[in-house]
């Protein structure tokens, strides 16, 4: 009986620590997040020609993950790339999938439908980055962040 109850405190020792450990992990915070967007963001804008504008589609927005994690939540940014010819639209999409390509990150999807759709992920910070082409020959290109704490890692 006393062997019974002293493995049944390990194992309940060993569950609580693992779960424990789950909310240890070290995140940035929301403006961190944010920060990290503008660069990925303006990275690739740098390999446009350089009368690309960019024009924010609405403002930086946060949400809960969907991993069902108590505060934590995604970074989220969307820009139209403005004052680029809309018949070079697929020519600087391509230009965009070299960079993120060359830049080591991960093709999580790509869609050649009537709207040009491509999808990466840095597999060092877990950011993904999509940029897509609609019919009309526009540009938008949106960066998410993974699930972080949104003040950061708690104290």
């Amino acid at each position: 009986m006393m062997h019974s109850l002293r493995f049944l405190a390990l194992v309940m020792c060993v569950t609580i620590a693992t779960a424990c450990d789950a909310f240890e992990e070290t995140t940035i915070n929301e403006d961190e997040a944010s920060e990290q967007i503008e660069r990925y963001v303006n990275e690739a804008v740098d390999v446009l020609p350089e009368q690309a504008r960019l024009e924010p589609l609405g403002s930086s927005t946060s949400a809960p993950c969907d991993e069902g994690r108590i505060d934590w939540v995604n970074v989220e940014r969307s820009y139209w790339v403005e004052d680029l010819p809309k018949e070079d639209a697929q020519r600087n999409i391509e230009l965009i999938y070299d960079h993120w390509e060359e830049s080591g990150y991960e093709l999580v999807s790509e869609s050649k439908s009537d709207d040009v759709t491509i999808s990466f992920k840095n597999p060092e910070d877990s950011f993904t980055m999509d940029a897509s082409v609609n019919g009309d020959g526009a540009i938008l290109i949106s960066v998410i962040s993974p699930c972080i704490w949104a003040e950061g890692t708690p104290q």
